[in-house]
């Protein structure tokens, strides 16, 4: 849960997982012209892209094995963007499916995601 949090709970399972996250992180500073609250201090924007693929296959495969057949039509991928207060204890966003057309998901996330 969360690792594409555009995905609903449990929409994809299986026991193989190919992930990816990349994640910019924006500190934001109580002072400045576009930020000028106090609750912004040292707090951070932040800006995701996530993408991963998931297979189910036999349990006696093969550590590497269960990932024939591979496109990238198959790949779940979402962007998204998000307000991290303490530190990335809490998340609050919205996350954008990019594989197929979908409304906005918004999301609380109550732990660091890494």
């Amino acid at each position: 849960m969360g690792t594409i949090p555009s995905l609903g709970f449990k929409e994809d399972n299986g026991n193989r997982m190919i992930m990816g996250n990349i994640e910019f992180l924006f500190r934001l500073y109580a002072g400045e012209d576009f930020f000028p609250l106090d609750i912004f201090q040292g707090n951070d924007l932040v800006l995701f892209y996530d993408a991963g693929i998931v297979r189910n296959v036999d349990n006696n495969f093969k550590l590497l094995e269960g990932f024939n057949n591979f496109t990238f039509d198959n790949i779940k991928h979402d962007i998204g963007v998000a307000l991290s207060f303490g530190r990335g204890n809490l998340r609050i966003g919205a996350t954008f499916r990019l594989d197929k057309t979908e409304p906005a998901k918004l999301f609380l996330r109550l732990n660091q995601p890494f």
